[in-house]
Parts: C-alpha cells; sequence; structure tokens
C-alpha cells in the first residue's frame, strides 16, 4: 500500500496531507490504491462507527472534501486544497489522455452513466471508458455480488470511480481491494458530470456553504444529515471544552 504522504486527524480519521497532481500521479501510476473523498459527514461517520472507520483508514488516501476539513487543517498550519471528487476525476481523466490510462464508472442509474460518458467524450474524446455499471438498489452484500458477476469487466479498466454514496461506496471499495484495480469513491460526482444535478456556485463552495446550496436542493434527503451532523460536532466541541476546563 503506498503510504508516503503524511497525514493529520480529524476526529478519527486522517487526512492525507497531498496536492492534486499528487493524487493524480499515484492513481495514473500506481497499482491497488484506494482513495476516500472525506468530507465532514465521513469523519462524523467515522467517529461514530468502529467499523466504517477501520474501513476507510485501511485505503491508500483519505482526501480532503468540503471547506471545513481544509479550514481545520489550515487552522493547525497545514497547507491543504480541497479536493472534491469532480476535481479528482476531471485532473486524473486529463492527465491519462497521453497513457491511455482505461477507466471504469459505477454507480447511479443508467441515465446518468450515459449523460457522464456523454459529456466526457465531449470534453475528452480519446478518453478510454471501458465499462459503464449501475448496482441495483439493495444492501452492501446484494452490491458485491453485483458487482462480483461483473468483475471481470472492471478489472479491464485502470481506475475504478465509485458514484454510490457513502458509506456503501466506502463498503464496497473495502471488499473490492484484493483486485488488482485503482478505486475511487466520488459520492454525488456521476450527476454533476451527467449535468443531472448542479454543482454550488464557485463563491459558496469558496465559503463553506455548499452545504446550504444542497440543501436547498435536497431538502428531504440531506436536511437529517447536516442537522445530526451539526448536533453531533457540538457535542463533541462542548466536551472537549468541559474536559480541558475540567
Amino acid at each position: 500500500m503506498y503510504k508516503q504522504f503524511n497525514e493529520s486527524i480529524i476526529f478519527k480519521t486522517p487526512i492525507s496531507i497531498i496536492n492534486l497532481n499528487s493524487v493524480t500521479d499515484t492513481l495514473i501510476k500506481k497499482n491497488l490504491q484506494t482513495i476516500a473523498v472525506c468530507n465532514l459527514n465521513t469523519v462524523v461517520s467515522s467517529d461514530k462507527n468502529q467499523k466504517l472507520e477501520n474501513i476507510i483508514k485501511s485505503f491508500s488516501l483519505r482526501i480532503a472534501d468540503g471547506m471545513p476539513i481544509v479550514w481545520e487543517l489550515n487552522r493547525r498550519g497545514i497547507t491543504q486544497e480541497r479536493l472534491n471528487g469532480h476535481k479528482v476525476l476531471s485532473a486524473t481523466i486529463e492527465k491519462g489522455l497521453n497513457n491511455e490510462t482505461k477507466h471504469f464508472f459505477l454507480g447511479s442509474s443508467e441515465q446518468v452513466l450515459n449523460g457522464l460518458q456523454k459529456n466526457l467524450k465531449t470534453l475528452y474524446p480519446s478518453v478510454k471508458i471501458v465499462g459503464l455499471l449501475a448496482p441495483p438498489f439493495g444492501s452492501d452484500k446484494e452490491i458485491l455480488d453485483f458487482v462480483e458477476l461483473n468483475i471481470e469487466k472492471i478489472l479491464k479498466s485502470d481506475i475504478l470511480w465509485i458514484g454510490l454514496g457513502m458509506p456503501k461506496q466506502e463498503i464496497l471499495m473495502h471488499s473490492l481491494m484484493k483486485y488488482d484495480i485503482n478505486q475511487v469513491g466520488v459520492g454525488a460526482v456521476f450527476e454533476w458530470v451527467a449535468g443531472t444535478k448542479k454543482t454550488a456556485p464557485a463563491f459558496m463552495q469558496n465559503v463553506g456553504l455548499e452545504w446550504l446550496y444542497r440543501l436547498i436542493r435536497e431538502p428531504k434527503r440531506l436536511w437529517r444529515r447536516y442537522f445530526f451532523d451539526f448536533v453531533y460536532i457540538l457535542k463533541k466541541m462542548t466536551m472537549k471544552i468541559f474536559n480541558f476546563s475540567a
């Protein structure tokens, strides 16, 4: 496992201190790399769940997505850029064109995957997309069984991009680590690339308000996550202050 990068722990998650160029080089030049794109929900969920914590810690890299993660690292004196899944995907595809890097996309729906492929082919006409696969909705085991049935197709690629959302994609990535393939869990990125969902305006992303943009657009799906993450973080901060004061 490729482990030369420094880390800084947020809650229980060791966030890799790494720039975009090194991430793309790692994916193109190394084998058996697993990358978790970590936002605030990732580190909170990992802090709550030891099984998920162990899974995420087993990966090669855990990169900083979401401005709160970046801000906390900067507060510690660490220079770290935001590495969201969309940025990593685009930069890796572009850098891999000369190497004829082969990509496989797993997750979301057939409609989204077809839109993703069409838009990527428009942006990068020579990109090598060797497969698209939309697993059925189901348990982690059902998804893994479905993927195992198609594993020969997947292994024709160099990089497997997984867009199942957290923690399903992380659980699947961990199960597939035995195979000779690089993996990246990118959550909702497939829909942003396909154009079926819009990304937050750049100014909202830069000031850490992307969560608000997404909440306004998908309140029923996201309000619980954001509310309970906020409550959990507030509780942790209160406990830290109390312990420090004691």
